[in-house]
Parts: structure tokens; C-alpha cells; sequence
């Protein structure tokens, strides 16, 4: 989980959406499986619903499947290496990939972990081990009575004996790589909920034609604009204001597309070298052949500073189908075809 860094995703949004990237109008809304579905049998292959899961064939046998968003690209080890933050960390560390400093402590440690967090001497993100979709992360802790409450707040949402994560707090932008076998496929950023002034309409007016055009994008739409208005206040920008000309007034500090966040495409614009850490971080992980690799970075043409948060065998790849911005990237045709040609290897070297 990622929460809005003013000065990066400002100076993006400034530098790659304003002017450059129209908001695009999506009639679908493109459900994960149901993509992966669709390219399977646009590629001539039997889909069976089983038990429910997905299971593709061709005229030699079973090709692939994909259940709960998981495909049969990842193995059962990869998927239980990612559900746990602290092996995947070290699995990464391992292997030479960028990672933030932190530790992996017991529930029962919270004295262990406030020492750690006193010597990080930057702000600190808490969250539980085996966490997923951002429940029971803390992140820009800064004083020892935000992380004692950070702390509660993992241990509560923690499965018992999982171990809770400190570390520190990398600002940048939040970008998911998703790779299939060693190439990456796709690159995508998700932003705040944010408005654009024009010097004349309030900052409540905005948001209620951005929720409109919000509602031609199907896959959006479903999901409206939170505005936090104790964040508004905190910032100067109320619901009465009226912002300035080309001034951008974010609407609640987080990126998640549920509170009304935006996904960018930076397929086009990502470095090779953030390439080559999304690539090597695939392959830190026993088994694993497709994967949503998520960083935070300065910014998508610099590997500079980046680092890598966690791996998501189950991303969900409706956000490079359906960007709010930029070119819609064909995830799962890419796993699709990939599927086919693991499985073609696989029967040569039975035959071997």
C-alpha cells in the first residue's frame, strides 16, 4: 500500500498527465479472469469452468489454468513465498534486488521494534507480514506515539503468530511492473483522487464534474471519488475553495482505485533498468512466471532510489486493460501465450 507523496506525484501529474493524456472512456468494465478467459479462447483454446476455477485446453491436454486470480503460472510455493511480506523481502534481498531497510519482528516484540524504528531515523511504514489490499498498514510514522498505535493497528489485523514488518518509509511513486516469464509486459502508476482548477469553479464543483466524467469509465465508475474533507482542511482547500488555475487539489491521500484513484499507463516511459529489477525480482522466487511487481520510485524514467515493496501473484491486471490515462496493454494475452509455450515445453522434454 502506497499513500500520496506531494512532490513526486504532483510533479507528474504535471509533467506526464496534464496536457499530454486524455481521460479515457472504458464500456467495459474487464473483470481479471474473465480477460484472461477471453484471450485464452480468442486463442483457440477450451475453457472449462471447474470447481470455480478456469481451466484452458488444447488438442494435447490441459494448457493452464487460473483461480482466484491466480494463474498456474505461479507455482504453490511462489504463491506462499508472496503471501508472506518478510520472505519475500529476503528472497529479494537476496537475489541483489532494491528493497527498503526494515525487520521482521514476533507480535510480542512491539519494545524490539521500537528500538529499530528509533534508529531508522526517517519515517517508518508497520504493517502485518501476511497482509493484503493495505489492511493494517501505517505508513509516514514519524513520532513514537503514531507507531505505538501503528503497531496495534498490524497486530490486530495479523493472523496469529504472523510476524509484523517495520521499515522505512521510501517516498515516491506507487508503480506496479507486471512481468510474464522475463519480460515485462506492462507498467502502470496509480494516483490520489485529484481535481485541476480553473480559477473560477470550487473545489466541490470540480470534484463533481471529474465524478461525471469518472462515470464514463466503466471500470472507474463503479468505484466513486471519497473526498477527505479533513484532509481538504488540513491542506487549505476546503470544499468551498476555489482553487487557482491549473492547480492540483488532491482529495485524499491514498492511491486505491476504490477511493477514487487514478491508474496511469508507463509502459512507454519506464527505464530499462527499473526493467531489469522487475525481471530480477520474478526470478528471486522459486516458481514464479508471471507476477504484478510493486515499487515505489522518483519517477518512471529513473531507477534511481527505487525500491521494491512486495510481489502480487494475483495482481489484478484490469488496470492495464483499463487505464484511466494512457494506452490499454494486452496482460492477458502475454500470460495466455505464455501458458501455451510452458506447456509446449514441458511436453518436449517429457518426450526427450
Amino acid at each position: 500500500m502506497a499513500v500520496y507523496e506531494q512532490h513526486h506525484v504532483k510533479r507528474f501529474i504535471e509533467e506526464k498527465v496534464l496536457g499530454r493524456l486524455a481521460f479515457n472512456a472504458h464500456r467495459r468494465s474487464g473483470a481479471h479472469n474473465k480477460l484472461v478467459v477471453g484471450e485464452a479462447e480468442r486463442a483457440g483454446l477450451t475453457v472449462r469452468e471447474i470447481e470455480s476455477g478456469y481451466y484452458f485446453y488444447d488438442d494435447a491436454g490441459v494448457v493452464g489454468s487460473m483461480r482466484s486470480m491466480v494463474s498456474s503460472l505461479a507455482s504453490h510455493e511462489a504463491v506462499r513465498v508472496c503471501g508472506s511480506k518478510s520472505l519475500t523481502k529476503q528472497l529479494l534481498a537476496a537475489a541483489g534486488v532494491p528493497v527498503p531497510r526494515g525487520v521482521s519482528l514476533p507480535q510480542d516484540a512491539p519494545g524490539k521494534a521500537l528500538s529499530f524504528f528509533r534508529s531508522l531515523g526517517s519515517p517508518a511504514v508497520v504493517k502485518p507480514a501476511d497482509g493484503r489490499g493495505g489492511e493494517g498498514v501505517t505508513c509516514g510514522i514519524r513520532t513514537e506515539e503514531h507507531f505505538r498505535a501503528a503497531w496495534r493497528k498490524a497486530v490486530a489485523s495479523a493472523r496469529r503468530n504472523s510476524p509484523v514488518v517495520v521499515e522505512e518509509h521510501v517516498a515516491g511513486l506507487d508503480v506496479r511492473v507486471y512481468v510474464v516469464g522475463t519480460s515485462v509486459v506492462a507498467a502502470g502508476t496509480r494516483l490520489p483522487p485529484f481535481v485541476v482548477g480553473d480559477g473560477e469553479l470550487t473545489v466541490e464543483q470540480l470534484v463533481e464534474a471529474k465524478q461525471a466524467l469518472r462515470e464514463t469509465n466503466r471500470y472507474l465508475g463503479r468505484m466513486p471519488i471519497v473526498v477527505d474533507r479533513e484532509w481538504l482542511e488540513n491542506v487549505g482547500r476546503p470544499p468551498s475553495a476555489v482553487p487557482g488555475r491549473d492547480e492540483i487539489v488532491v482529495l485524499n491521500p491514498t492511491v486505491n482505485l476504490h477511493q477514487g484513484g487514478e491508474n496511469v499507463d508507463v509502459t512507454d516511459l519506464l527505464d530499462p533498468e527499473l526493467k531489469k529489477i522487475a525481471v530480477d525480482a520474478v526470478g528471486a522466487i522459486p516458481g514464479l512466471g508471471a507476477a504484478g511487481v510493486d515499487f515505489l520510485i522518483t519517477s518512471p524514467d529513473s531507477a534511481e532510489n527505487a525500491v521494491v515493496l512486495e510481489m502480487n501473484v494475483g495482481g489484478n491486471i484490469s488496470v492495464h486493460h483499463l487505464p484511466a490515462y494512457g494506452e490499454p496493454v494486452n496482460v492477458a494475452r502475454a500470460m495466455v501465450e505464455e501458458m501455451v509455450a510452458r506447456a509446449s515445453r514441458e511436453r518436449a522434454g517429457a518426450r526427450a
